[in-house]
């Protein structure tokens, strides 16, 4: 069960160091399709309503929803120096 419906986003990222099949690109978002879809199975385009993409090779890939967040205004983010610290993700708490 997978919890896609039509037109969610995902986007794919390979694991266990391989390649994401011929077809897919880990810089591309994807629109889920209405054609084909159930609980576990499910099939994706470049665009909304858009052609199936043609995966031809096997791989192992994880995939992870986006969700869109729409603000209602623009604005400008303003941090003071010094109040962000950036870690590389080994040194997370």
């Amino acid at each position: 069960g997978h919890g896609l419906t039509t037109d969610d986003r995902v986007f794919f990222s390979a694991v266990n160091g391989e390649s994401l099949p011929t077809g897919l690109s880990a810089t591309t978002l994807y629109f889920v399709r209405a054609t084909a879809l159930t609980t576990d199975v499910f099939t994706v385009a470049t665009t909304s309503g858009g052609s199936a993409v043609d995966i031809s090779a096997l791989g192992e890939v994880m995939f992870m929803k986006t969700v869109l967040n729409t603000f209602g205004s623009a604005g400008n983010l303003t941090i003071a120096i010094g109040a962000i610290v950036l870690l590389p993700r080994e040194e997370e708490p």
